[in-house]
């Protein structure tokens, strides 16, 4: 037990710290998305917007592979889709519960799905934030 919550301590560490990095991004991005001009601002919020929520789900995306690389290397799982796969639903906590991990690796899923939790709160901050900036700068 003391292993899986070593092993899931460093590995939220990892994924706080790219997320850090995706927030800075954003941050970047909202601070370039001013308003302009009617019809023009407006479309280059959209893409603003939408490039911030990509960069969230892609980011969100490699968080999961390092989990599932994670379960390959701890060997709860023989192949890389299936520990892609499992690592998604449970990072999402969708938890379709097709695939399951072996009793031994129980809590360190279940540490991935809190980190998920707290990764999906954070990027919705962060697409507010996005959101509230377009308002206030809005120039109508």
């Amino acid at each position: 037990m003391i292993n899986q919550i070593l092993i899931g301590s460093v590995i939220i560490v990892i994924v706080s710290l790219i997320h850090l990095w995706a927030t800075k991004i954003s941050i970047h991005i909202i601070r370039r998305s001013k308003s302009g001009p009617a019809i023009i601002g407006r479309i280059r919020n959209f893409i603003w917007l939408d490039s911030i929520v990509l960069l969230l789900i892609l980011t969100s995306l490699l968080e999961s592979i390092i989990w599932a690389v994670c379960y390959v290397k701890l060997a709860a799982f023989e192949h890389f889709e299936e520990a892609v796969y499992f690592s998604i639903v449970t990072f999402t906590t969708l938890g379709y519960g097709d695939i399951t991990l072996d009793v031994n690796w129980r809590i360190l899923a279940s540490l991935e799905a809190a980190s998920g939790i707290i990764v999906f709160g954070w990027s919705t901050a962060i697409v507010m934030g996005a959101i509230q900036n377009i308002i206030l700068n809005k120039k109508n």
